[in-house]
């Protein structure tokens, strides 16, 4: 009994060994260990000298991988891990700085340094990841599954075939998650022999050959059914670029270009605008590469890509790129003006100011500057259009001016206006418009009564003046005439003999006066009444008839 319970013991250590270690090689003896490690993925270990160590990841690249995962049976070298992927390990560093070209058979046959010969720490343990498994026909994460058995590589029949089993040659492959389980030869048929039908795995498996099948090449299947998978790094996050760099200024062509390594053929790229207020315009090419020719100010703006495909009526999606800023510069060209009216404007009337930029040019949340000559900005309105229009609702006199704008969206300015002239009309030269008409009519009513009245107290001042000289001139003679009765019978010879005197003066000239009689006669001074009072004040009124009598030439 005790025999038969060493014999079980022997075999079931036996089992154990053959499951956990590595086959018998010719040269070093392999394995793979460490966090995460399977039979064909993990930290590399070689056995010598009786005692396991590890090897240094200088020069470690995936031709050494390859050597590695031939040698252990484990299919395809997938990658060559560094930096301890799998864990540090501990023990001896009995390689360093190993060199192989891929096609041997053995490790030991490659080149490198002498065992135990390095610079390195477990910091720097290398290792691979090998599959027994290979995907065929698209990326290194999608294609047609191929299985590693006997030497060969064959297919899986897509009988019962799903996400699950798809997720264990996700992983297996260090592809990321499963994303669709492909049917009916969607990446291609293969050539080769049919190693497995009827899969059924968990989806926490680490091999597709650990999970449940009828058997190697057992199945009733054709190629026509070969399996296949979509897995998640089969669609990896985008890549963005932008080419020429930023700046971009207008009228160049510029191409954006998204990345199109390990996606799957067949899709469509799409290509998100985000412009300014969040306007935002999807593009889709099956090409990776967009071009806008006669880039403008309105593709100024954020832009991200992803693609996406259609496998057996699922839609897969890669992760969106990173946002890429194309930034457009330039100067705009000089924006139209125009002002309605243009001309015959008056105080209190209604103006507005049009400014444009050409109609080819595509514009979004820019702003019109409307500048007034000679001072600071006099309005500026945001526009979403090619044009604003600046209104002055009752024009006053301070409105007077010239007037240009300029258009500026960001730090892009463009080149100021042509002018326009906003002047008022005079009063006299608005006399043809009724509102004009109206205001002088206006005037007018209001000034004529006070002109009459001026004019009236003027006539009346005028009357005043000369009766109240003229009463003043009466009676100087009248008090003259007085004085001269008084004296009368004093005088009266007196004034005889002067009065005779002067007469025969006068007679004596008379004869100079007749032959100059032009030149005698000359307007009288103005007070020639007071002189002839004082000349005959004491002459009596006989005399003085006889006296002119004589001489014509005295008289009032």
């Amino acid at each position: 009994m005790n025999s038969r319970q060493q014999r079980i013991g022997g075999f079931l250590t036996l089992v154990s060994y053959l499951l956990t270690s590595s086959p018998p090689t010719a040269g070093l003896d392999l394995r793979l260990a460490g966090f995460g490690a399977t039979r064909c993925s993990g930290r590399l270990e070689i056995f010598y000298n009786n005692s396991w160590g590890t090897v240094c990841d200088d020069g470690w690249d995936i031709k050494d991988a390859r050597v590695v995962c031939r040698q252990l049976a484990c299919g395809a070298a997938v990658r060559a891990t560094k930096a301890a992927r799998f864990g540090l390990g501990t023990g001896p560093i009995w390689l360093d700085d190993v060199k192989c070209s891929g096609r041997e058979k053995s490790l030991d046959d490659c080149k490198h340094k002498q065992f135990g010969k390095h610079n390195c720490k477990h910091s720097k343990d290398a290792g691979v990841v090998c599959a027994s498994i290979r995907l065929i026909g698209s990326t290194r994460c999608s294609g047609r599954v191929e299985v590693f058995h006997r030497d060969l590589w064959g297919t899986v029949c897509d009988d019962r075939w799903d996400l699950s089993d798809a997720m264990v040659v996700c992983r297996q492959l260090g592809c990321g998650i499963a994303r669709g389980a492909a049917h009916s030869a969607l990446f291609g048929e293969g050539d080769r022999v049919i190693w497995l039908d009827e899969v059924n795995c968990s989806g926490n498996e680490n091999d597709i050959t650990s999970c449940r099948h009828n058997g190697f090449r057992v199945h009733d299947c054709s190629s026509r059914e070969d399996a296949g998978v979509v897995c998640s790094d089969s669609l990896p996050k985008s890549s963005i670029s932008v080419d020429p760099s930023n700046p971009v200024y207008l009228g160049q062509t510029v191409s954006i270009s998204c990345s199109d390594s390990a996606v799957l053929s067949g899709g469509t790229f799409f290509l998100k605008k985000t412009r300014l207020h969040n306007v935002t315009e999807i593009l889709s090419s099956s090409s990776s590469t967009f071009i806008i020719p006669d880039v403008g100010f309105d593709d100024d703006g954020s832009y991200q890509c992803h693609y996406e495909i259609t496998l057996s009526n699922q839609t897969f999606t890669t992760l969106p790129s990173d946002p890429v800023r194309l930034s457009v510069t330039g100067l705009f060209p000089s924006p139209d003006i125009s002002m309605h009216p243009a001309s015959n404007i008056t105080l209190g009337q209604e103006v507005n100011i049009t400014c444009a930029i050409a109609t080819h040019i595509r514009l979004l949340g820019g702003v019109f500057i409307m500048v007034k000559s000679s001072e600071s900005v006099f309005q500026q309105e945001i526009s979403t259009s090619n044009s604003t229009t600046f209104r002055i609702a009752k024009v006053t006199a301070d409105d007077e001016g010239r007037y240009q704008c300029v258009y500026k969206l960001r730090t892009s300015l463009s080149t100021p206006s042509a002018f326009v002239t906003l002047s008022l009309v005079s009063a006299v030269s608005s006399v043809a418009s009724p509102g004009a008409s109206l205001l002088v009519l206006r005037i007018s009513a209001a000034i004529l009564p006070l002109l009459l009245l001026l004019l009236l107290l003027a006539v009346i001042l005028l009357v005043y003046r000369r009766k109240r000289r003229t009463t003043q001139s009466g009676g100087l003679i009248l008090s003259q005439l007085s004085a001269a009765a008084k004296k009368d019978d004093k005088d009266h010879n007196y004034v005889n003999l002067h009065q005779r005197s002067i007469n025969k003066e006068l007679r004596e000239r008379d004869g100079g006066v007749e032959e100059k009689e032009t030149d005698v006669y000359e307007q009288p001074d103005e007070d020639h009444y007071y002189d002839d009072v004082g000349r005959h004040s004491n002459v009596p009124e006989s005399h003085r008839k006889d006296e002119e009598e004589e001489n014509p030439y005295i008289s009032f």
